[in-house]
């Protein structure tokens, strides 16, 4: 067998890192030899370049061709020889498509028109592919979604909308992250011997650092006693990560407790939301502190050593390597649970046990009448956005959306949009009362920082199925299956619209999203 691993880029990034740590992993199972071409475009600032030393049985080859790059960086004449450049490159390798595996990541993801093409190309030349959705054009990028669209209508305009973008041929196997996204595909239509669960791999860390020593550089940087409960959210602070209700979390604080935040967005779309809430947090006097792991802050190891625990209030994740990595952190994880993303962990042992998967709030903090009008609006809009109507798509939108909020009852924090939330935030600064009915709804908001029995236990699972030996026998069993596929004719996804109802279903929206 040879092995193409291929990607826009290489630059940092989840699905860079996935890459290197995959062949950490089958590195680790190998029993002979294997050849792995790396093929991307030219970025590649987040390539560890002494990776192709450290491994032993893999002889490691990269190279970089121009089309492969998101639109915006490549040409209309580099995108239109992709599929033939990399034809031609796989011919020179030596590797025939009956023995060779391409492993594509984010096909269908719309950063790349020439992407429907160049896989419909290889296909069907005969290679064995593994086509890896990590994230979803469906999934809050319409724009992206418009290419994905726009560029499989250039080529087959009389299939409509984005079936040809999931090609299906016995020779074609998909690679899914989570439950949801397996569940998904099954339901467009992908056969469930061509579908694989792929979490990603998850390395031990080497994050040790002196908690005493941290702790004193706590405060001397940000003010924080070291006797206090520190309780850490270690992402950056992009609109989906939830800041609004990392602020809550502060407001239930004891004496002293302070909650951190790591890092500030770096996509300038992103600053003005992540602003407000800075500005937010310091007009009500809340004890958060803000970008602690940025230059003149802590390092990670030394802001992990100083937390009592973690902190999740993400509303959607593509993983959730926090949700593991915390026990291989010595930290509990508390907050937000995402259970169509954590069921599989849960099932393998990895359980925590101050996870909720939501945070209910009374209707009366805030301003009801406007978030209803405000709700719909959106919905309306992001769905048209996406070529579809809502009356058309979802018949009982409006009824689905306003249940989330009776008038007078109670509904989950994320559930609203920014103003909402800041709203929420305000009343309960304002009010002891109903700061206890909050806690009254929502007990683990209590803060508990002793010592957890479930740190070790969770460790061991994540040891178990998700460290690099369990994930190289996962990508070998793959691959072998996509070696013994025959190989057949391309045909459309049956259902590719579900995967698109799906991520727009009212009951998955989320303002706070967009």
């Amino acid at each position: 067998m040879k092995l193409v691993l291929v990607h826009y880029h290489l630059n940092r990034g989840g699905v860079s890192q996935v890459i290197a740590n995959h062949l950490r992993a089958l590195d680790r199972v190998l029993d002979h030899r294997l050849e792995v071409l790396v093929l991307s475009g030219p970025r590649a600032l987040g390539w560890p370049r002494e990776l192709a030393e450290q491994l032993e049985r893999i002889v490691l080859q990269r190279a970089t061709l121009a089309g492969l790059d998101y639109e915006e960086l490549a040409t209309a004449e580099q995108r239109r020889r992709l599929p033939e450049e990399m034809a031609e490159l796989l011919r020179e390798g030596g590797g025939s498509p009956g023995e060779t595996v391409v492993h594509i990541h984010n096909h269908s993801l719309g950063k790349n028109s020439a992407m429907p093409r160049l896989v419909g190309e290889l296909a069907r030349r005969g290679f064995g592919l593994v086509l890896h959705v990590h994230d979803f054009a469906e999934d809050c990028r319409p724009e992206n979604y418009q290419r994905l669209r726009d560029s499989v209508g250039a080529i087959r305009p009389q299939t409509p909308g984005v079936a040809w973008a999931y090609p299906q041929a016995p020779h074609i196997h998909y690679a899914v992250l989570n439950d949801r996204d397996y569940h998904i595909l099954a339901r467009a239509g992908v056969p469930e011997h061509r579908l694989h669960l792929l979490p990603n791999p998850v390395l031990m860390p080497h994050v040790e650092a002196d908690r005493r020593q941290a702790r004193q550089k706590l405060q001397a940087r940000f003010d924080v006693p070291p006797e206090v409960p520190f309780l850490l959210y270690p992402v950056r602070g992009i609109a989906r990560k939830n800041l609004g209700e990392m602020l809550l979390w502060s407001l239930t604080a004891p004496d002293g407790g302070t909650v951190g935040i790591t890092l500030a967005p770096i996509n300038p779309a992103q600053q003005p939301r992540y602003q407000s809430w800075v500005e937010l947090s310091r007009r009500l006097g809340l004890p958060v502190v803000f970008e602690c792991g940025e230059a003149g802050g802590l390092s990670f190891a030394e802001n992990l050593a100083a937390a009592d625990a973690l902190l999740n209030t993400s509303v959607a994740e593509g993983f959730g390597m926090v949700f593991l990595e915390s026990a291989l952190f010595g930290r509990e994880l508390w907050g937000r649970d995402l259970p169509e993303i954590t069921r599989s962990f849960a099932a393998h042992g990895v359980r925590w046990p101050r996870l909720v998967p939501k945070v209910e709030v009374h209707s009366t903090w805030f301003n009801h009448r406007r978030w209803q009008q405000v709700v719909q609006q959106v919905y309306q809009e992001t769905v048209e956005q996406y070529g579809l109507s809502a009356d058309g798509v979802f018949p009982h939108w409006q009824t689905e959306l306003l249940e989330k909020f009776p008038s007078d009852g109670w509904g989950d924090f994320a559930d609203l949009d920014p103003e909402g939330q800041r709203q929420v935030l305000s009343q309960l600064r304002e009010s002891p009362a109903e700061r206890e009915s909050l806690l009254k709804r929502n007990p683990l908001l209590y803060w508990d920082p002793g010592e957890s029995t479930q740190i070790e236990q969770c460790a061991q699972a994540v040891q178990k199925h998700y460290s690099l030996e369990p994930s190289g026998r996962r990508l070998l069993a793959m691959y072998a299956s996509v070696l013994e596929s025959a190989r057949g004719e391309l045909v459309p996804l049956d259902h590719a619209e579900r995967i698109l109802t799906e991520f727009l279903a009212p009951g998955r929206f989320r303002l706070i999203r967009m």
